[in-house]
Protein backbone atom coordinates (compact mmCIF):
# COMPACT_ATOMS: atom_id res chain seq x y z
CA UNK A 1 0.00 0.00 0.00
CA UNK A 2 1.13 3.55 -0.58
CA UNK A 3 0.09 6.84 -0.63
CA UNK A 4 0.79 10.20 -2.18
CA UNK A 5 1.56 12.17 0.27
CA UNK A 6 4.22 11.56 3.68
CA UNK A 7 1.42 12.58 5.79
CA UNK A 8 -0.58 9.34 5.64
CA UNK A 9 0.35 6.82 8.05
CA UNK A 10 0.29 2.93 7.73
CA UNK A 11 -0.69 0.65 11.18
CA UNK A 12 -0.75 -3.00 10.81
CA UNK A 13 -2.43 -4.30 14.27
CA UNK A 14 -1.86 -8.16 15.60
CA UNK A 15 1.23 -8.84 13.31
CA UNK A 16 3.25 -11.82 13.23
CA UNK A 17 4.46 -11.63 16.64
CA UNK A 18 1.18 -12.63 18.15
CA UNK A 19 1.10 -16.15 15.80
CA UNK A 20 5.09 -17.22 15.90
CA UNK A 21 7.02 -16.61 19.47
CA UNK A 22 10.44 -18.53 19.82
CA UNK A 23 11.45 -20.49 22.50
CA UNK A 24 14.33 -17.65 23.20
CA UNK A 25 11.66 -14.67 23.00
CA UNK A 26 9.68 -16.31 25.88
CA UNK A 27 10.74 -14.70 29.89
CA UNK A 28 12.26 -18.31 30.22
CA UNK A 29 13.88 -18.25 27.10
CA UNK A 30 15.05 -14.78 27.60
CA UNK A 31 16.41 -15.70 31.71
CA UNK A 32 18.21 -18.41 29.98
CA UNK A 33 19.89 -16.79 27.68
CA UNK A 34 20.92 -14.20 30.47
CA UNK A 35 22.26 -16.82 32.89
CA UNK A 36 24.34 -18.14 30.20
CA UNK A 37 25.97 -15.11 29.49
CA UNK A 38 26.80 -14.59 33.18
CA UNK A 39 28.04 -17.95 33.00
CA UNK A 40 30.50 -17.25 30.36
CA UNK A 41 31.44 -13.93 31.83
CA UNK A 42 32.56 -15.64 35.59
CA UNK A 43 33.87 -18.36 33.62
CA UNK A 44 36.35 -15.79 31.48
CA UNK A 45 37.21 -14.07 34.81
CA UNK A 46 39.11 -17.16 36.25
CA UNK A 47 42.56 -17.37 35.65
CA UNK A 48 44.25 -20.47 34.12
CA UNK A 49 45.88 -21.75 37.90
CA UNK A 50 42.41 -21.65 39.10
CA UNK A 51 40.94 -23.92 36.56
CA UNK A 52 42.93 -26.72 35.33
CA UNK A 53 44.72 -29.26 37.94
CA UNK A 54 48.45 -29.18 38.44
CA UNK A 55 49.33 -32.96 38.06
CA UNK A 56 51.03 -33.38 41.80
CA UNK A 57 53.72 -36.35 41.02
CA UNK A 58 54.21 -37.01 44.38
CA UNK A 59 50.39 -38.00 45.66
CA UNK A 60 49.69 -41.49 46.51
CA UNK A 61 48.87 -43.39 43.15
CA UNK A 62 46.40 -45.41 44.47
CA UNK A 63 43.24 -43.71 43.02
CA UNK A 64 42.18 -45.66 39.81
CA UNK A 65 39.37 -44.47 37.07
CA UNK A 66 36.53 -46.62 38.15
CA UNK A 67 35.39 -46.48 34.34
CA UNK A 68 31.87 -44.60 34.97
CA UNK A 69 31.96 -41.15 33.34
CA UNK A 70 28.00 -39.64 33.82
CA UNK A 71 27.82 -37.05 31.01
CA UNK A 72 25.15 -36.84 27.72
CA UNK A 73 26.15 -38.48 24.67
CA UNK A 74 26.10 -35.19 22.53
CA UNK A 75 27.14 -31.77 23.43
CA UNK A 76 26.46 -28.30 22.06
CA UNK A 77 29.20 -26.35 20.67
CA UNK A 78 29.55 -23.41 23.02
CA UNK A 79 27.52 -24.65 26.21
CA UNK A 80 29.49 -25.94 28.73
CA UNK A 81 29.08 -29.87 29.50
CA UNK A 82 29.92 -31.94 32.49
CA UNK A 83 31.86 -35.32 33.10
CA UNK A 84 31.41 -36.89 36.96
CA UNK A 85 33.50 -39.40 37.59
CA UNK A 86 33.27 -42.13 39.74
CA UNK A 87 36.40 -43.71 41.20
CA UNK A 88 38.26 -46.90 42.47
CA UNK A 89 40.80 -47.18 45.02
CA UNK A 90 40.65 -50.91 45.43
CA UNK A 91 43.31 -52.22 43.24
CA UNK A 92 41.43 -52.15 40.06
CA UNK A 93 38.67 -54.14 41.35
CA UNK A 94 36.27 -51.14 40.11
CA UNK A 95 34.63 -51.03 43.51
CA UNK A 96 33.56 -47.20 43.47
CA UNK A 97 34.37 -44.84 46.10
CA UNK A 98 31.83 -42.48 47.02
CA UNK A 99 33.51 -39.34 48.10
CA UNK A 100 36.38 -37.99 46.08
CA UNK A 101 39.60 -35.83 47.91
CA UNK A 102 41.48 -33.39 46.21
CA UNK A 103 44.51 -36.14 46.29
CA UNK A 104 42.14 -38.02 44.15
CA UNK A 105 41.86 -35.47 41.55
CA UNK A 106 45.68 -34.75 41.61
CA UNK A 107 45.50 -38.14 40.11
CA UNK A 108 43.12 -38.14 37.71
CA UNK A 109 44.17 -36.82 34.61
CA UNK A 110 41.93 -35.84 31.35
CA UNK A 111 42.60 -36.60 27.86
CA UNK A 112 40.49 -35.80 24.73
CA UNK A 113 41.03 -37.54 21.45
CA UNK A 114 39.36 -36.30 18.35
CA UNK A 115 38.03 -39.56 16.41
CA UNK A 116 39.85 -40.24 13.12
CA UNK A 117 42.80 -38.50 14.17
CA UNK A 118 46.12 -39.45 14.43
CA UNK A 119 46.93 -41.12 18.23
CA UNK A 120 51.08 -41.37 18.08
CA UNK A 121 51.12 -38.14 20.61
CA UNK A 122 49.13 -39.02 23.80
CA UNK A 123 50.15 -35.66 25.45
CA UNK A 124 48.91 -34.11 23.24
CA UNK A 125 45.38 -34.76 24.23
CA UNK A 126 46.10 -34.12 27.78
CA UNK A 127 43.51 -31.66 29.03
CA UNK A 128 45.79 -28.98 31.63
CA UNK A 129 45.56 -25.46 30.14
CA UNK A 130 42.42 -23.53 30.29
CA UNK A 131 41.39 -23.60 26.48
CA UNK A 132 42.70 -25.27 23.92
CA UNK A 133 42.18 -23.70 20.19
CA UNK A 134 40.60 -26.05 17.77
CA UNK A 135 39.28 -28.34 20.88
CA UNK A 136 37.98 -26.59 23.55
CA UNK A 137 37.55 -22.66 24.63
CA UNK A 138 37.38 -23.57 28.58
CA UNK A 139 37.52 -26.58 30.71
CA UNK A 140 38.30 -26.93 34.37
CA UNK A 141 38.59 -29.71 36.91
CA UNK A 142 37.38 -29.66 40.56
CA UNK A 143 36.10 -32.02 43.06
CA UNK A 144 31.97 -30.94 43.68
CA UNK A 145 29.25 -33.14 45.78
CA UNK A 146 32.17 -35.41 46.86
CA UNK A 147 32.65 -36.45 43.08
CA UNK A 148 35.76 -35.19 40.38
CA UNK A 149 33.55 -33.09 37.84
CA UNK A 150 35.34 -31.73 33.86
CA UNK A 151 33.95 -29.06 32.76
CA UNK A 152 34.21 -28.29 29.28
CA UNK A 153 33.27 -26.37 26.50
CA UNK A 154 33.82 -27.16 23.19
CA UNK A 155 35.76 -25.15 20.37
CA UNK A 156 33.21 -25.10 17.05
CA UNK A 157 36.23 -26.25 15.13
CA UNK A 158 34.83 -29.81 16.31
CA UNK A 159 31.01 -29.44 14.96
CA UNK A 160 29.72 -32.77 13.40
CA UNK A 161 32.95 -34.53 15.16
CA UNK A 162 33.23 -37.74 17.59
CA UNK A 163 35.49 -36.62 20.66
CA UNK A 164 36.72 -39.47 23.09
CA UNK A 165 36.86 -38.13 26.88
CA UNK A 166 39.16 -40.24 28.90
CA UNK A 167 40.34 -40.59 32.46
CA UNK A 168 43.55 -42.21 33.40
CA UNK A 169 46.82 -42.27 36.24
CA UNK A 170 49.84 -42.79 33.59
CA UNK A 171 48.89 -42.21 30.23
CA UNK A 172 45.58 -42.59 27.86
CA UNK A 173 44.58 -45.73 26.24
CA UNK A 174 42.92 -43.54 23.37
CA UNK A 175 40.80 -46.62 22.95
CA UNK A 176 36.98 -47.03 22.48
CA UNK A 177 36.68 -49.12 25.51
CA UNK A 178 33.46 -48.72 27.28
CA UNK A 179 35.02 -48.91 30.47
CA UNK A 180 37.25 -45.89 30.08
CA UNK A 181 35.76 -43.65 27.65
CA UNK A 182 32.97 -41.32 27.12
CA UNK A 183 32.35 -40.87 23.31
CA UNK A 184 30.36 -37.53 22.93
CA UNK A 185 29.45 -36.35 19.39
CA UNK A 186 29.51 -32.19 19.43
CA UNK A 187 26.67 -31.11 17.39
CA UNK A 188 25.83 -27.02 16.03
CA UNK A 189 22.97 -24.94 18.37
CA UNK A 190 19.80 -25.70 17.28
CA UNK A 191 17.19 -22.63 15.78
CA UNK A 192 15.32 -21.39 18.86
CA UNK A 193 11.85 -23.34 17.79
CA UNK A 194 8.35 -22.24 17.58
CA UNK A 195 7.10 -22.57 21.01
CA UNK A 196 3.74 -20.54 20.82
CA UNK A 197 1.55 -21.22 17.75
CA UNK A 198 -1.93 -19.73 17.55
CA UNK A 199 -4.96 -17.92 15.34
CA UNK A 200 -4.46 -14.80 14.74
CA UNK A 201 -6.25 -11.62 13.43
CA UNK A 202 -4.38 -8.85 11.14
CA UNK A 203 -5.82 -5.29 11.14
CA UNK A 204 -4.82 -3.47 8.07
CA UNK A 205 -5.76 0.35 8.46
CA UNK A 206 -4.69 3.86 6.93
CA UNK A 207 -4.76 7.14 8.52
CA UNK A 208 -4.12 10.23 7.01
CA UNK A 209 -5.68 13.72 6.17
CA UNK A 210 -4.90 14.02 2.51
CA UNK A 211 -7.10 11.59 1.01
CA UNK A 212 -6.24 13.12 -2.73
CA UNK A 213 -9.41 11.10 -4.56
CA UNK A 214 -12.92 9.42 -4.24
CA UNK A 215 -11.61 6.41 -5.07
CA UNK A 216 -8.66 6.72 -2.46
CA UNK A 217 -11.23 7.68 0.21
CA UNK A 218 -13.43 4.68 -0.62
CA UNK A 219 -10.31 2.14 -0.58
CA UNK A 220 -9.63 4.03 2.98
CA UNK A 221 -13.43 2.90 4.47
CA UNK A 222 -12.99 -0.66 3.24
CA UNK A 223 -9.55 -0.62 4.72
CA UNK A 224 -10.82 0.94 8.26
CA UNK A 225 -13.77 -2.06 8.50
CA UNK A 226 -11.90 -5.15 7.09
CA UNK A 227 -10.18 -7.95 9.32
CA UNK A 228 -8.06 -10.42 7.66
CA UNK A 229 -8.22 -14.17 9.37
CA UNK A 230 -4.47 -16.10 9.37
CA UNK A 231 -4.71 -19.31 10.36
CA UNK A 232 -2.31 -21.45 11.65
CA UNK A 233 -1.34 -24.68 9.73
CA UNK A 234 -2.09 -27.68 11.54
CA UNK A 235 -3.30 -30.29 8.76
CA UNK A 236 -1.16 -32.42 6.90
CA UNK A 237 -2.78 -32.55 3.50
CA UNK A 238 -2.35 -36.06 1.37
CA UNK A 239 -2.99 -36.35 -1.88
CA UNK A 240 -4.73 -39.43 -4.21
CA UNK A 241 -0.90 -38.77 -6.27
CA UNK A 242 1.08 -40.10 -3.62
CA UNK A 243 2.37 -36.61 -2.10
CA UNK A 244 1.65 -34.83 1.31
CA UNK A 245 2.05 -31.41 2.31
CA UNK A 246 4.73 -30.59 4.73
CA UNK A 247 3.77 -29.65 7.95
CA UNK A 248 6.15 -27.41 11.10
CA UNK A 249 5.11 -29.17 13.94
CA UNK A 250 6.71 -27.01 16.23
CA UNK A 251 4.64 -25.97 18.67
CA UNK A 252 1.73 -27.76 16.94
CA UNK A 253 -0.95 -29.71 19.96
CA UNK A 254 -2.64 -31.52 17.46
CA UNK A 255 -2.49 -32.22 13.57
CA UNK A 256 -5.36 -32.91 11.33
CA UNK A 257 -5.14 -35.29 8.48
CA UNK A 258 -7.00 -34.31 5.10
CA UNK A 259 -7.38 -36.60 2.25
CA UNK A 260 -7.88 -35.27 -1.15
CA UNK A 261 -9.36 -37.35 -4.07
CA UNK A 262 -8.60 -37.60 -7.79
CA UNK A 263 -12.26 -36.15 -8.02
CA UNK A 264 -11.29 -32.80 -5.47
CA UNK A 265 -13.07 -34.05 -2.40
CA UNK A 266 -11.53 -33.22 0.44
CA UNK A 267 -12.24 -35.79 3.60
CA UNK A 268 -11.32 -34.79 6.82
CA UNK A 269 -10.22 -37.65 8.16
CA UNK A 270 -8.99 -37.79 11.61
CA UNK A 271 -6.94 -35.75 14.54
CA UNK A 272 -4.14 -36.97 16.67
CA UNK A 273 -2.62 -35.83 19.62
CA UNK A 274 1.22 -34.54 18.94
CA UNK A 275 3.85 -34.74 21.56
CA UNK A 276 7.70 -35.51 22.14
CA UNK A 277 9.64 -38.16 23.47
CA UNK A 278 13.59 -38.50 23.67
CA UNK A 279 14.48 -40.30 20.27
CA UNK A 280 15.58 -44.16 20.36
CA UNK A 281 18.48 -45.78 18.31
CA UNK A 282 17.35 -49.42 17.34
CA UNK A 283 16.40 -52.26 19.69
CA UNK A 284 19.71 -54.27 20.64
CA UNK A 285 19.73 -58.02 22.37
CA UNK A 286 23.39 -57.20 23.58
CA UNK A 287 22.63 -54.79 26.44
CA UNK A 288 21.05 -54.99 29.74
CA UNK A 289 21.23 -52.73 32.64
CA UNK A 290 22.16 -53.95 35.79
CA UNK A 291 19.89 -54.23 39.03
CA UNK A 292 20.34 -50.83 40.48
CA UNK A 293 19.64 -49.08 36.86
CA UNK A 294 16.37 -50.99 36.82
CA UNK A 295 15.65 -50.68 40.69
CA UNK A 296 15.10 -47.02 40.03
CA UNK A 297 13.67 -47.04 36.62
CA UNK A 298 10.03 -46.00 35.97
CA UNK A 299 8.33 -49.20 35.09
CA UNK A 300 5.40 -50.35 32.24
CA UNK A 301 4.00 -53.33 33.25
CA UNK A 302 2.20 -54.31 29.71
CA UNK A 303 1.41 -58.03 30.88
CA UNK A 304 -0.53 -55.99 33.60
CA UNK A 305 -3.04 -54.71 31.08
CA UNK A 306 -3.65 -57.89 29.82
CA UNK A 307 -4.11 -57.88 26.47
CA UNK A 308 -3.52 -60.82 24.00
CA UNK A 309 -0.95 -61.06 22.07
CA UNK A 310 0.96 -58.01 23.12
CA UNK A 311 4.47 -59.44 23.49
CA UNK A 312 6.02 -56.95 25.64
CA UNK A 313 5.62 -57.88 28.91
CA UNK A 314 7.52 -55.15 31.15
CA UNK A 315 9.69 -51.77 30.13
CA UNK A 316 12.18 -49.88 32.40
CA UNK A 317 12.33 -46.38 31.33
CA UNK A 318 16.36 -45.90 32.52
CA UNK A 319 17.13 -42.54 34.47
CA UNK A 320 19.59 -41.73 31.76
CA UNK A 321 15.77 -42.17 29.24
CA UNK A 322 17.30 -45.48 27.76
CA UNK A 323 14.49 -48.03 27.90
CA UNK A 324 14.72 -51.78 28.41
CA UNK A 325 11.95 -54.18 27.47
CA UNK A 326 11.32 -58.09 28.70
CA UNK A 327 9.22 -59.89 26.77
CA UNK A 328 7.84 -62.83 25.02
CA UNK A 329 10.89 -65.13 23.35
CA UNK A 330 11.50 -64.26 19.59
CA UNK A 331 12.66 -66.86 17.46
CA UNK A 332 14.38 -65.61 14.31
CA UNK A 333 16.88 -66.63 11.81
CA UNK A 334 19.85 -65.70 13.13
CA UNK A 335 18.72 -66.83 17.04
CA UNK A 336 16.32 -65.99 19.67
CA UNK A 337 15.53 -62.96 22.33
CA UNK A 338 13.70 -61.97 25.74
CA UNK A 339 14.75 -58.52 25.90
CA UNK A 340 15.22 -55.35 23.50
CA UNK A 341 17.46 -52.33 24.91
CA UNK A 342 16.51 -48.68 23.10
CA UNK A 343 19.24 -45.92 23.93
CA UNK A 344 18.21 -42.95 23.64
CA UNK A 345 20.28 -39.78 22.18
CA UNK A 346 19.98 -36.48 23.74
CA UNK A 347 17.56 -34.94 21.30
CA UNK A 348 13.70 -35.32 21.19
CA UNK A 349 11.38 -36.52 18.55
CA UNK A 350 7.61 -35.74 17.67
CA UNK A 351 5.18 -37.87 17.83
CA UNK A 352 1.48 -38.71 17.74
CA UNK A 353 -1.12 -40.85 19.19
CA UNK A 354 -2.97 -42.74 16.58
CA UNK A 355 -6.77 -43.21 17.08
CA UNK A 356 -7.39 -45.56 20.00
CA UNK A 357 -10.23 -46.99 18.06
CA UNK A 358 -8.53 -47.42 14.72
CA UNK A 359 -10.22 -45.32 11.38
CA UNK A 360 -13.34 -45.98 10.05
CA UNK A 361 -14.32 -43.04 7.47
CA UNK A 362 -16.37 -43.14 4.44
CA UNK A 363 -17.63 -40.15 2.43
CA UNK A 364 -18.02 -39.99 -1.53
CA UNK A 365 -17.17 -43.04 -2.46
CA UNK A 366 -13.79 -43.39 -0.47
CA UNK A 367 -13.42 -45.29 2.40
CA UNK A 368 -10.58 -45.40 4.93
CA UNK A 369 -10.44 -47.72 7.51
CA UNK A 370 -8.79 -50.00 9.68
CA UNK A 371 -9.26 -51.71 12.90
CA UNK A 372 -6.33 -52.49 15.64
CA UNK A 373 -4.77 -55.91 15.82
CA UNK A 374 -3.50 -57.24 19.70
CA UNK A 375 -1.12 -54.64 20.10
CA UNK A 376 -0.34 -51.56 22.19
CA UNK A 377 1.57 -49.82 19.55
CA UNK A 378 -0.44 -47.12 19.08
CA UNK A 379 1.86 -44.13 18.76
CA UNK A 380 4.08 -43.24 15.56
CA UNK A 381 5.45 -40.42 13.23
CA UNK A 382 2.70 -37.72 12.19
CA UNK A 383 4.14 -38.53 8.49
CA UNK A 384 4.37 -42.24 8.42
CA UNK A 385 0.54 -42.32 9.81
CA UNK A 386 -0.13 -39.76 6.75
CA UNK A 387 1.17 -42.21 4.26
CA UNK A 388 -0.73 -44.61 6.04
CA UNK A 389 -3.82 -42.96 5.37
CA UNK A 390 -3.15 -42.43 1.91
CA UNK A 391 -2.63 -46.11 1.12
CA UNK A 392 -6.00 -47.29 3.19
CA UNK A 393 -7.55 -44.74 0.91
CA UNK A 394 -5.84 -45.39 -2.54
CA UNK A 395 -7.17 -49.20 -1.92
CA UNK A 396 -10.66 -48.78 -0.10
CA UNK A 397 -10.50 -52.12 1.63
CA UNK A 398 -12.46 -52.81 4.55
CA UNK A 399 -10.77 -56.13 6.68
CA UNK A 400 -7.02 -54.40 6.62
CA UNK A 401 -5.72 -54.63 10.73
CA UNK A 402 -2.84 -53.39 12.16
CA UNK A 403 -0.06 -54.90 15.00
CA UNK A 404 0.69 -51.14 15.69
CA UNK A 405 3.34 -49.19 15.05
CA UNK A 406 5.87 -48.21 18.57
CA UNK A 407 5.03 -47.42 21.84
CA UNK A 408 4.86 -44.14 23.33
CA UNK A 409 8.25 -44.20 24.59
CA UNK A 410 9.57 -44.51 21.17
CA UNK A 411 10.40 -48.15 21.57
CA UNK A 412 8.60 -50.65 19.90
CA UNK A 413 9.23 -54.10 21.35
CA UNK A 414 8.99 -57.06 19.88
CA UNK A 415 10.37 -55.02 16.43
CA UNK A 416 14.22 -53.34 16.50
CA UNK A 417 13.10 -51.19 13.83
CA UNK A 418 9.95 -49.57 14.82
CA UNK A 419 11.86 -47.69 16.96
CA UNK A 420 10.08 -43.57 17.08
CA UNK A 421 7.28 -45.00 14.80
CA UNK A 422 9.54 -45.04 11.69
CA UNK A 423 7.46 -48.42 10.68
CA UNK A 424 4.03 -49.75 10.43
CA UNK A 425 2.64 -53.56 10.50
CA UNK A 426 -0.62 -55.15 9.08
CA UNK A 427 -1.87 -58.20 8.76
CA UNK A 428 -1.81 -60.12 5.27
CA UNK A 429 -4.44 -60.47 2.75
CA UNK A 430 -5.40 -62.39 -0.23
CA UNK A 431 -2.54 -62.43 -2.45
CA UNK A 432 -3.92 -59.77 -5.29
CA UNK A 433 -5.11 -57.76 -2.47
CA UNK A 434 -1.80 -57.56 -0.99
CA UNK A 435 -0.17 -56.93 -3.91
CA UNK A 436 -2.41 -53.75 -4.74
CA UNK A 437 -1.74 -52.89 -0.86
CA UNK A 438 1.74 -53.53 -0.73
CA UNK A 439 2.40 -50.73 -3.84
CA UNK A 440 -0.01 -48.21 -2.47
CA UNK A 441 2.05 -48.33 0.85
CA UNK A 442 5.39 -47.92 -1.56
CA UNK A 443 3.59 -45.30 -3.79
CA UNK A 444 2.90 -42.94 -0.41
CA UNK A 445 6.47 -43.26 0.99
CA UNK A 446 7.36 -46.45 2.31
CA UNK A 447 10.62 -47.83 0.34
CA UNK A 448 11.45 -50.73 2.53
CA UNK A 449 8.59 -53.49 3.06
CA UNK A 450 9.30 -57.06 4.51
CA UNK A 451 7.21 -60.26 3.83
CA UNK A 452 7.42 -63.41 6.16
CA UNK A 453 9.68 -66.18 5.11
CA UNK A 454 7.30 -68.58 4.35
CA UNK A 455 4.76 -65.94 2.24
CA UNK A 456 4.73 -65.24 -1.42
CA UNK A 457 7.63 -63.47 -2.51
CA UNK A 458 5.74 -60.13 -3.06
CA UNK A 459 6.57 -57.47 -5.66
CA UNK A 460 8.59 -54.33 -3.63
CA UNK A 461 9.52 -56.74 -0.72
CA UNK A 462 12.19 -58.29 1.26
CA UNK A 463 12.85 -61.48 3.02
CA UNK A 464 11.88 -60.73 7.42
CA UNK A 465 12.04 -64.02 7.99
CA UNK A 466 9.76 -66.12 10.02
CA UNK A 467 9.23 -63.24 12.45
CA UNK A 468 6.93 -61.48 9.47
CA UNK A 469 5.38 -64.72 8.28
CA UNK A 470 2.34 -63.23 10.16
CA UNK A 471 2.41 -59.80 9.05
CA UNK A 472 4.08 -57.26 6.72
CA UNK A 473 6.24 -54.77 7.39
CA UNK A 474 6.82 -51.61 6.44
CA UNK A 475 9.22 -48.42 7.17
CA UNK A 476 11.72 -48.52 9.67
CA UNK A 477 14.16 -46.39 11.41
CA UNK A 478 16.91 -45.27 9.45
CA UNK A 479 20.20 -47.27 9.00
CA UNK A 480 23.52 -45.80 8.05
CA UNK A 481 21.82 -43.03 6.56
CA UNK A 482 19.90 -45.39 3.85
CA UNK A 483 16.23 -44.34 4.68
CA UNK A 484 13.10 -47.08 4.95
CA UNK A 485 10.63 -44.18 4.70
CA UNK A 486 10.34 -41.04 2.86
CA UNK A 487 7.87 -38.81 2.22
CA UNK A 488 6.56 -37.78 -1.30
CA UNK A 489 6.02 -33.99 -0.58
CA UNK A 490 4.18 -31.94 -2.90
Amino acid sequence: MGSKTEDAVKSFKGWQEALYLLEDETEAGKKTIKDAEKDKADRDKEKPEDVILKFDKDAKKKTYPAGKINAPKTATVGKVIEYILDIDIDNKNYKYKDKATEEDKKNIRWSLHVQGEAKTDKESTYITDKSKSGLYTYAKTEVVDNKIKLTIVFDKALKGKKVQIEQFRGTPDLSTKPDFVRTTTIKEPSTPKITIRDTAKLYLKIQGDDIESTEEERANDVLKSATFKIETPNTIHIYDDGKMSKLNLDGLKKVKYRYHDANGNKHDVCECKVYETWKMGRGSTSKEPIKSEKDSAQIVDYKAMNIKGVDAYKTYVLSNNDVYTEGKKIVTKNGSYTHLYYIASSEKITMIILPNGGLNYSGNNTLIKFKWHETLRKYSQPEVFAAFVGALAECGFSDIDSGGSSYKDGSSYPSRTHNNGYAIDTGYLDNTREQQFIDAMKKFGFISQLRGANKKKFNNTGNGGTLHDSHLHSGGSPKKGIKKFKPNYK
